[in-house]
């Protein structure tokens, strides 16, 4: 009898580890999935990954294509291309032949600007992207454009009384700051301040300087003395970029996209 309970006791807990180890398995993917590793794809018998950062889009924000070797070994993708199609099947974008190796575990990435052939920007609907490489299978995902209007990057910002215009490269900071403005969340960018002089900004001319396109982070706070609005910087450029650095506007909203 004895023999029975204590078998039933490691039973209770094997299953119960099981269950730990689910929950655990879950949370992460659910983790996961809340950064963009999503939409995944895999060559079944080389297991090369095909993945988007996104499975649904806003309309002109950047598509990020990546593959990943999940193989052990190093792995030769030769007259490599992808192609992006619409729902009906036809082609709206085809990429660069190239060539190139991934070691494991490593991964290239490439953007698509919801741009078609002649250099227009796609409407919403379902779209697949496709890749094709000598002596590989080919693999197919598919992803989707909303209806709501996103941005590829350009965005007026708001600070009290005053505006700025800025330009960001990070998928990231444009996923953020495009949900910013539909009041999905409250966070604030925060970048390095570029230098224009003597010229303007290419982005807006009223001012000097920009933000940083690639290294500007949407945030949920930051320090107070990188706190002002656009017109205290240009006034004080010289002592900003060399004190301060960086430009994080407390109160700054998106109020407009391109």
């Amino acid at each position: 009898m004895k023999n029975i309970f204590v078998h039933a006791s490691r039973k209770s807990k094997i299953l119960m580890l099981v269950s730990v180890c689910l929950l655990i398995i879950l949370c992460g993917l659910l983790y996961l999935g809340n950064v963009g590793i999503l939409n995944v794809g895999a060559d079944t018998n080389r297991v090369i990954a095909l993945s988007t950062n996104y499975v649904s889009y806003y309309q002109k924000e950047p598509v990020v294509i990546k593959l990943t070797n999940g193989t052990p070994k190093q792995q030769a993708l030769n007259n490599y291309y992808f192609v992006i199609r619409d729902i009906s099947g036809k082609e709206v974008y085809r990429s660069n032949v190239e060539s190139f190796k991934l070691s494991p575990n490593q991964s290239k990435s490439w953007t698509w600007n919801q741009k078609n052939i002649s250099m227009n920007f796609v409407s919403y609907g379902n779209y697949s992207v496709t890749y094709y490489a000598a002596g590989l299978y080919t693999k197919s995902i598919t992803f989707n454009v909303n209806k709501k209007v996103g941005s590829d990057g350009n965005f007026m910002f708001t600070i009290g009384n005053e505006t700025i215009r800025q330009f960001f490269t990070n998928p990231l900071t444009i996923r953020i700051a495009i949900e910013q403005y539909y009041g999905k969340n409250s966070k604030i960018p925060n970048g390095l301040v570029i230098d224009d002089r003597p010229g303007k900004s290419v982005y807006d001319k009223r001012y000097s300087w920009h933000m940083s396109e690639s290294g500007t982070a949407m945030v949920d706070m930051a320090t107070e003395i990188c706190d002002a609005g656009p017109q205290y910087v240009e006034n004080n450029l010289d002592n900003w970029l060399t004190q301060v650095r960086y430009f994080c506007p407390w109160s700054a909203r998106v109020t407009d996209l391109k």
